[in-house]
């Protein structure tokens, strides 16, 4: 069965449960110690979630006049929910608690409590003193423990990827030098310099305003962007995060009329993200640079 006539024909039978849960006041539906109103149409058995887990569910979302305000299945992907403590006696999250993985539920929540501190008020096609009807069908859990292990493979994986990544920029940066013929100077955290013209006086501090002419290039030699075809050096202040940490590290170093070459690897740089379409993820990135003025 394909997915769409799978989603068509849960959704008829699940609107053959709803009907019978719903038919008179509050026919079929049990209300549990912690206050939520549930009818159970589908029960695995399992071990019911509890606070910090987080769930995949899908569900369908109906006001009192059983029209549906949010449908996942038609959204094309479930929701995740983390279940956090209930800031109302019968919230989402109490009913959440009654149910485990492959459960599927219907259970009513009060709008007066729900949206009692939205600051826009109730939503379109809602209304005051009614209660909202949540069909959900559980589809996976991962406790509190779950979901550390994964963050922490996760920034195992990334911290692995960065420090390959880190050989992989030093290994382009000293092959474009060779075949470049150009002698630099590489700091302790990767950045190459080839100072062209000296300048005179003192290095910024940080904080201190200044103006940069620049044009940056990627190692293949096309370049993104210049200030020196516009003829306005850039202002900034230096040191504080306004620019990527390449550059600071670089123009704090300069004295005002310096002229210079400066490789920066892409983790100083924009990093796996890259910038926009001009700047691929991971790239190195080549600048030459001019401390035009520096102004306290």
């Amino acid at each position: 069965m394909n997915t769409k006539k799978w989603v068509a024909a849960f959704m008829l039978v699940m609107g053959g449960f709803y009907q019978m849960a719903c038919s008179g006041s509050k026919n079929g539906f049990k209300v549990a110690e912690n206050g939520a109103e549930y009818k159970i149409l589908k029960d695995e058995k399992g071990n019911n979630a509890v606070l910090g887990d987080m769930l995949s569910l899908h569900l369908i979302l109906y006001n009192s006049k059983d029209s549906i305000l949010r449908n996942s299945y038609t959204e094309g992907s479930p929701l995740n929910y983390k279940v956090s403590p209930s800031p109302f006696k019968g919230g989402v999250d109490d009913a959440m608690t009654l149910l485990s993985v492959g459960d599927s539920a219907m259970f009513l929540v009060p709008v007066d409590s729900l949206f009692k501190d939205a600051p826009g008020g109730l939503p379109p096609g809602v209304e005051k003193g009614s209660k909202l009807k949540f069909l959900v069908k559980i589809l996976t859990l991962k406790t509190e423990a779950e979901q550390k292990a994964e963050m922490e493979k996760a920034m195992k994986d990334q911290a692995a990827a960065s420090e390959k990544q880190v050989e992989t920029d030093e290994q382009a940066i000293k092959d474009w030098l060779a075949k470049s013929k150009i002698k630099a100077t590489r700091s302790a955290t990767g950045v190459y310099y080839e100072q062209q013209k000296a300048g005179s006086g003192n290095v910024p501090n940080v904080g201190d305003t200044v103006y940069v002419h620049y044009t940056g290039m990627l190692l293949n030699g096309s370049v993104f962007q210049s200030s020196v075809q516009s003829g306005q050096p850039i202002s900034f202040p230096i040191g504080t995060g306004y620019v990527i940490p390449g550059w600071d590290e670089t123009l704090l170093k300069m004295k005002k009329g310096e002229k210079g070459r400066v490789l920066i690897p892409s983790g100083l740089a924009y990093g796996q993200g890259g910038n926009g379409s001009s700047i691929p993820p991971n790239a190195v990135l080549l600048f030459e640079l001019e401390m035009v003025d520096i102004r306290k």
